[in-house]
């Protein structure tokens, strides 16, 4: 098989693959840290949640980096809430 031959098989199979992933991770929400797609049923999924925005993140240590770069919260009595195990009924929070 030939190098362009096996090109003009391959790329329609990419191109499925393409369109299989964007509709199947269309609605999920992107790690804040990493960019990384959040998979809201693992242990180690977190969110910080600020007012009304609420950020994830798809590792329970990338809401302590994304906080250190970021600094501390603004303005008077704001506070952020922090929720690690998203899964479980009673995902430990922590108010920051």
């Amino acid at each position: 098989m030939t190098r362009k031959r096996l090109l003009l098989t391959l790329f329609p199979v990419f191109l499925l693959m393409l369109a299989w992933s964007i509709l199947v991770f269309e609605g999920t929400p992107s790690c804040v840290q990493c960019g990384m797609v959040v998979d809201l049923n693992s242990r180690d999924a977190t969110k910080i949640v600020q007012g009304e925005t609420t950020s994830y993140f798809c590792d329970s240590g990338d809401p302590f980096a994304y906080l250190y770069a970021k600094g501390p919260p603004s303005g008077d009595g704001e506070r952020l809430r922090l929720a690690i195990g998203l899964t479980s009924t009673r995902p430990s929070t922590f108010v920051v």
